[in-house]
């Protein structure tokens, strides 16, 4: 019987060691893709961030654009012009925000 149990506990002993060789392994192995997840994550945080000052800064563009045009205030073919062109026009919105458009 004591027999039995010291070699249960020896295989049990070899079994522990085996695994932790073995997750040793997987954490080398996947250590690279963990790394490489969460510099993704953070340029796609950082890209959604962008992509949200963008369309806000186009959206107040195209409403001023629209408000100017129906008092009469800007032309719409000179609206166009202005449009087609992407100058920046550096008015408070812009500077406030830290938006232009790309010349």
């Amino acid at each position: 019987m004591k027999g039995d149990f010291e070699r249960a506990k020896a295989d049990m002993e070899k079994d522990a060691k085996r695994a932790s060789k073995l997750e040793e392994k997987v954490k080398l192995l996947t250590g690279g893709f963990a790394a490489r997840a969460t510099k993704d994550g953070a340029r796609a945080a950082a890209a959604h961030e962008a992509a949200a000052q963008v369309s806000q800064c186009a959206t107040f563009v195209i409403i001023t654009h629209i408000t100017l045009a129906a008092t009469g205030e800007i032309c719409p073919s000179v609206e166009m012009e202005m449009l087609c062109q992407r100058k920046p026009r550096g008015d408070a919105h812009e500077k406030s925000h830290g938006c232009s458009v790309p010349a």
